[in-house]
């Protein structure tokens, strides 16, 4: 795990940590924020992070389509619904929390909706950190791990015919501290190949 100090401007600015590598400490962090739309958070998150988002789906639909036309324009729209919905955030999320308070926040590409969140946060005193690259670098990094990981796993397979005790065996193991990957589980008795498994 990779992080830069923060620093203040001799002018007064924040500048936010930055988190370089997604094999963090999840304990080193008070929460994860995802500060994209709901439809982003929806489709695939990092586990365990809460969704906060500064510009909901029809938000960042209006400042998409006017950024095409009028960016300067878009900005300004942009910063002031963002500017409106982190003032709920605050509201809603932030104003129990005590000043070591430590939220990872992170958007898609780690531009300027988490920028903007982290800001504030830090601005207020709490150690916020932005996830460099956003979830784009997180999801590239998890899938690079795997890769490394893959071949050094002793992987058994468990098959048998419908009613053969395959689900109750692997939840026994379970209890019994394995680890189990139940691809039936995860397609949800759909009797495809892997059924609606994500990722």
């Amino acid at each position: 795990h990779s992080e830069r100090p923060s620093k203040k401007h001799p002018h007064g600015k924040v500048s936010n940590p930055v988190l370089r590598s997604v094999t963090w400490d999840p304990s080193q962090y008070s929460a994860v924020i995802d500060v994209r739309s709901p439809s982003e958070f929806q489709l695939d998150r990092i586990p365990g992070a809460v969704n906060c988002p500064v510009l909901n789906d029809e938000e960042r639909a209006l400042v998409g389509t006017m950024y095409k036309r009028n960016p300067f324009e878009a900005r300004k729209t942009g910063a002031s619904i963002v500017s409106r919905n982190i003032a709920n955030i605050i509201e809603q999320v932030c104003l129990d929390k005590p000043r070591d308070w430590r939220p990872l926040v992170y958007c898609w590409r780690g531009g300027q909706r988490s920028s903007s969140l982290a800001h504030v946060l830090s601005s207020i005193g709490f150690r916020a950190t932005v996830l460099e690259g956003g979830y784009v670098t997180y999801r590239r990094d998890v899938r690079r791990v795997i890769d490394e990981l893959a071949p050094r796993l002793r992987l058994r397979v468990v098959c048998g015919p419908t009613g053969s005790g395959k689900t109750t065996l692997l939840r026994d193991l379970v209890e019994h501290g394995w680890q189990v990957l139940d691809l039936e589980g995860l397609a949800k008795h759909r009797g495809s190949v892997l059924g609606n498994v994500e990722g």
